[in-house]
Order: structure tokens, then sequence, then C-alpha cells
């Protein structure tokens, strides 16, 4: 798996844990394509940068 790759999945994990944690919705869950959901968020994470506050 590539960096790109793994940023993805980190940002993805993250978001879902973001929107089970905020109990506004019944599940998430990641999109296998063979349901029909009446939600679906889609992205692609183009880059992905590191800032430092307060160094220095």
């Amino acid at each position: 798996m590539h960096a790109d790759e793994r940023d993805g999945a980190t940002v993805t994990t993250a978001v879902m844990e973001a929107l089970r944690s905020s109990g506004s919705f019944s599940s998430v869950e990641s999109y296998d394509g063979r349901d029909k959901p009446e939600n679906l968020l889609t992205g692609r994470l183009e880059r992905l940068d590191e800032i430092d506050y307060g160094v220095g």
C-alpha cells in the first residue's frame, strides 16, 4: 500500500468515526457497492500536508 492510499484510508476512518460519534446517523458503514444507501459520502484526497504550529 502506497503512502497516498494509507493517507486516504486514515482520513476515511477519521471521518467515519466522527460521523458515528456525532450520533446523527443510525449507521455509518463503508460502501461495498451492493446496497442502495440512503446517503453516500464520496471524495478524493489529493494532498495531505502536516503543519506544525508554534514551532521555533
